[in-house]
């Protein structure tokens, strides 16, 4: 909580049903979207929120993943992704296939797919936001985000009956520290059962001076590139 920007409200989005999100992170892991993707879409909605003629800073993400259905082959010790084929026209185009439609090149790159079932919780600034302000910033919210890609996947509409499950709502962190933190423990049971990605760059640097003092020279990975 002390590592955030200075916000006012936590706006959750709670279980939004993505279908056919991207579930390759980085070159060597996969199961969930990158956390960048979340950032993008944060930014992506506070333009068009802006656009909209909301006065609202999102300042971070969060995300609460609640079900996962990785799309991949069943059985056997090996699995690999249920990768589909572009339309063939499309590939004649790329060049991917010839016009008898054999395969000009191999495919090179896997695009793993995963349906998702997560919350998302925004840090807001909002200044002064009364209640029905927020009521009807939080519909102008909702309605954008339906017409947004979430990690290169679908959101689905909410059904009629699970509808209020799918309202998005606020927590009040105008209040003193005791009161923030009677909010947090609110959100998170709210937010239960669920998965959540924590940062812990403490843990990096603890262990990267553990290493210094066995070889004082000693960098991390990526500074190796710098």
């Amino acid at each position: 909580m002390n590592t955030l920007p200075h916000f006012t409200h936590l706006l959750v989005l709670p279980h939004l049903k993505v279908h056919n999100a991207n579930a390759v992170s980085s070159p060597l892991t996969h199961g969930f979207p990158s956390i960048t993707a979340f950032l993008g879409l944060m930014w992506a909605l506070e333009r068009k929120t802006r656009a909209a003629g909301l006065d609202l800073e999102f300042g971070a993400v969060g995300v609460v993943c609640h079900d996962r259905q990785e799309q991949t082959t069943e059985g056997g010790f090996v699995k690999s992704f249920r990768l589909t084929r572009n339309p063939i026209q499309r590939d004649i185009e790329r060049k991917l296939i010839d016009k008898d439609g054999r395969a000009a090149m191999p495919a090179i790159v896997e695009e793993g797919r995963i349906h998702l079932d997560l919350s998302m919780v925004l840090a807001v600034n909002a200044g002064a936001w009364d209640r029905d302000a927020q009521q009807h910033d939080l519909e102008t919210i909702l309605d954008l985000l339906q017409g947004m890609r979430i990690a290169g996947g679908t959101l689905l509409p909410a059904t009629q009956a699970a509808a209020s499950r799918h309202r998005p709502w606020l927590a009040n962190f105008t209040g003193d520290s005791d009161d923030q933190a009677r909010e947090f423990r609110k959100l998170r049971a709210r937010l239960l059962p669920g998965s959540a990605l924590v940062a812990r760059d403490d843990l990096i640097d603890s262990r990267l001076d553990e290493f210094r003092k066995q070889q004082t020279e000693a960098v991390l990975a990526g500074e190796l590139s710098l």
